[in-house]
């Protein structure tokens, strides 16, 4: 089943459009019957056929900064309301003699090792997926060290980013008023416990 449609490939030193006009009068001159209904310079065939594909890469591309952004939202307001809920304790033990860059430490040490291990779970199982993909497909790489690196760097920053404010701020409250605080729920729960 031959194909009605028949295509001839010129290469060219100069703008291969700048000969187009030469081009079809020279087909003419071999068969005036042929009906000559594009003519295409080959970055034009090119870009033509990869539109969908840069297209898809495009939109795959929004999402994941979309998916970044969200992720990098989502790390910043849980270790931000989970260092402000030991506000007091950070005040308890700098009135205990604690330092501020302690405290500091202590809260960068709990938010690395919980990031720490949410990177190892996330690259083993980015590891495990693109090896699945690449069985069915053949189209991922199992082993792109620079993109999970990069993520996981990105993440990294995200939280100790999320973490150093909180931190700072913890450092800055006033112990006398972080231990009136806490000996005030200390004064309750005894009242409590007595009254039952």
């Amino acid at each position: 089943m031959p194909s009605a449609n028949a295509w001839i490939a010129l290469r060219t030193k100069s703008d291969p459009m700048s000969i187009a006009g030469a081009a079809q009068d020279a087909v003419r001159q071999m068969d005036p019957d042929l009906a000559i209904t594009e003519v295409w310079s080959m970055p034009a065939v090119l870009a033509d056929s990869l539109w969908k594909p840069r297209f898809a890469a495009v939109l795959i591309g929004v999402f994941a900064a979309i998916a970044a952004v969200l992720t990098a939202a989502g790390i910043y307001a849980v270790f931000s309301y989970l260092i402000s809920r030991r506000t007091r304790e950070m005040g308890v033990r700098m009135a205990l003699g604690a330092e501020w860059r302690q405290i500091v430490g202590l809260v960068l040490y709990s938010v690395l090792r919980v990031t720490g291990i949410g990177i190892s779970a996330g690259v083993a199982v980015s590891l495990l997926i693109a090896r699945v993909l690449n069985s069915q497909f053949n189209a991922a790489r199992p082993n792109d060290v620079v993109t999970i690196a990069g993520a996981a760097a990105f993440l990294a920053a995200v939280a100790f980013t999320a973490s150093l404010r909180p931190a700072i701020r913890a450092t800055r409250v006033d112990p006398l008023q972080a231990l009136r605080q806490e000996q005030g729920s200390y004064a309750g729960l005894f009242t409590r416990q007595g009254a039952a």
